[in-house]
C-alpha cells in the first residue's frame, strides 16, 4: 500500500512538475516589450519657447544689414553649389514689412522642445530659399531650404537663424505658399 501511495505521490509531483515546465515556456513566447520611444520624437519637434521682441529680431544678423528679404524657388540645382544659384530664380516674392515679421518669428522664436540628437542625410536638393539683399538690391546672404528632407544650407556662418526644428520647415512652407511661391512647397 505504501508503494501504491508513494506512486501516486511520484505521479502527482510529475503532473505539478510537467505543468511548471509549460506555463514557463508559455511566459517565454510573450511578445518583446515596444522599443522605447525615439529621443528625437519629441524632441525635434517646436514650440514657440523664444521671446525675441521685433526690435531684437531686425536687429539679428542678416536682418539688420538688409534692405530687402525676398523668397524664391528656383529649379535645376543638382551638382552646383550655393554661391553658383544666385541668380538663378523660378519665382520671386519681396517681402513686405508684415511678412519679414512672421518670418523673423518662425527664425528665431521657434525651437527644440529639448536635447536633439543629430541625424545625417544624404538628401539635399533645395528648391527654396531665403534672400537677402542690400540698398542696391544685391543678394549678400540666403538661406537654402530642401523642404523634401528638412535640410538647410547658409551662404556664410555670420548669420545667425536659430534652430531648425521639424516644425519650423512646415512654418516656413506655409509662409512661401502664403505670399505665392508654389514651385517646392506644394504638398
Amino acid at each position: 500500500m505504501k508503494a501504491k501511495h508513494l506512486n501516486k505521490l511520484l505521479m502527482g509531483l510529475n503532473m505539478w512538475l510537467l505543468t511548471l515546465s509549460l506555463t514557463a515556456q508559455t511566459k517565454s513566447s510573450l511578445p518583446f516589450p515596444p522599443p522605447p520611444p525615439n529621443p528625437n520624437s519629441f524632441n525635434l519637434k517646436c514650440v514657440h519657447a523664444n521671446s525675441y521682441t521685433e526690435k531684437q529680431r531686425f536687429a539679428f544678423y542678416p536682418f539688420n544689414k538688409a534692405s530687402s528679404v525676398k523668397l524664391i524657388s528656383f529649379k535645376d540645382t543638382q551638382n552646383t553649389e550655393i554661391s553658383d544659384r544666385k541668380t538663378k530664380s523660378h519665382e520671386e516674392i519681396t517681402l513686405n514689412k508684415q511678412e519679414m515679421v512672421k518670418l523673423t518669428d518662425i527664425l528665431y522664436n521657434y525651437s527644440f522642445r529639448g536635447k536633439r540628437y543629430e541625424e545625417d542625410t544624404n538628401c539635399y536638393e533645395p528648391r527654396n530659399a531665403i534672400i537677402f539683399c542690400d540698398n542696391k538690391g544685391t543678394e549678400f546672404e540666403r538661406i537654402e531650404l530642401c523642404f523634401e528632407c528638412s535640410q538647410y544650407k547658409k551662404s556664410s556662418d555670420k548669420m545667425m537663424i536659430g534652430d531648425f526644428c521639424v516644425g519650423k520647415y512646415e512654418l516656413l512652407k506655409h509662409l512661401f505658399r502664403k505670399v505665392g511661391i508654389k514651385y517646392g512647397v506644394l504638398p
